[in-house]
């Protein structure tokens, strides 16, 4: 879901930390704030990342789920079994500067120049072709899908 973090509440006192999310290169070892192989370096446009959320240990964002690939969740990606073999690509994000042609993998206008502060990406999914991460979705903008974005 997306919320008002800044509430002066809940969301913003009890579980503020559902709000960060850590950029790594890799899965890591589940552990919150475990070193990233690539710290200290920029994140690229056309890179593929992994978001870790900063809540709970073993858990990263996962798009392209349920039958027609628009769910969105935080699963545990090394679980062992399904998550870490079968449905690996669906915790896996491509940061674009724009949309590509839809097919992952795509070259992205600003390949390999560093994404900076201020800028605003586009994250496609990297288990089905077509889908980019979607928030502010529903009645309340409260939402989080993954969407064919040129549909």
């Amino acid at each position: 879901a997306t919320r008002n973090h800044l509430d002066g509440g809940n969301e913003e006192n009890d579980v503020k930390t559902t709000y960060q999310w850590q950029v790594r290169s890799d899965a890591g070892d589940g552990s919150r704030g475990s070193a990233d192989s690539k710290a200290a370096k920029c994140v690229q446009y056309g890179d593929v990342v992994f978001l870790q959320n900063n809540w709970m240990d073993n858990r990263w964002l996962s798009g392209s789920r349920g039958s027609e690939g628009n769910g969105v969740a935080t699963r545990n990606h090394l679980d062992g079994g399904n998550e870490e073999n079968d449905v690996k690509t669906t915790y896996q994000w491509q940061v674009r500067s724009d949309a590509g042609d839809g097919s992952r993998g795509s070259a992205d206008s600003k390949a390999a120049k560093c994404v900076q502060y201020g800028d605003v990406v586009f994250l496609q999914n990297n288990w089905m072709d077509n889908r980019w991460l979607s928030g502010s979705r529903g009645s309340e903008g409260n939402g989080v899908a993954t969407r064919n974005h040129l549909d």
